[in-house]
């Protein structure tokens, strides 16, 4: 049996991001914290251990890295970049240019749902402080936020979900459902 999928992402809103977007129960993949990335991904190559994805807000820090560095870009759309590690080819890393809150508010915006309707600040300052909150799974009005959102399927969501697909292939679909 394949290992699950590895994602390793910033914060909880990533990883909430992920698991609405591309309906995925928290047992369904193992989730890293972002400052665990670069000792994640070793780990992961070494053992030979299957697919791992990092998921990040574009930032100076991340751009610094001699590990990212390495990575070269397979595709630009929508507010994202995926890039994959030449040498190692079940790496990957999807960068949110804007950052996920801002990224996911321009979604909102597309699909003209306000995050007001559901009490939730549009203002990025006060909505990313919501989303740094550690109970953010628990957050009932963001989860209803998160998927009407996702339900109207703007661009930013179809290519963050076709990225993943393209690079999970079978063996997401193998082993989601086993």
């Amino acid at each position: 049996m394949k290992p699950k999928p590895l994602f390793i992402a910033e914060c909880h809103f990533d990883t909430l991001l992920i698991e609405i977007i591309m309906k995925w129960k928290p047992k369904d993949f193992d989730h890293v914290n972002g400052t665990e990335l670069f000792t994640a991904m070793y780990k992961r190559n070494k053992g030979n251990r299957g697919i791992t994805v990092g998921i990040f807000d574009k930032n100076k820090k991340m751009r610094e890295s001699v590990y990212i560095s390495q990575f070269k870009v397979e595709d630009v759309n929508n507010g994202i970049q995926w890039l994959k590690h030449p040498d190692i080819h079940d790496q990957h890393i999807l960068y949110l240019f804007d950052g996920a809150e801002e990224w996911f508010l321009e979604a909102a915006r597309q699909t003209q749902i306000s995050p007001i309707s559901y009490e939730i600040p549009e203002k990025l300052d006060k909505f990313k402080r919501r989303t740094k909150k550690l109970t953010i799974r628990q957050d009932n009005k963001m989860y209803q936020f998160i998927k009407a959102v996702v339900r109207e399927n703007p661009p930013q969501v179809q290519t963050l979900r076709n990225y993943i697909l393209a690079i999970f292939g079978e063996q997401l679909n193998s082993t989601i459902a086993g």
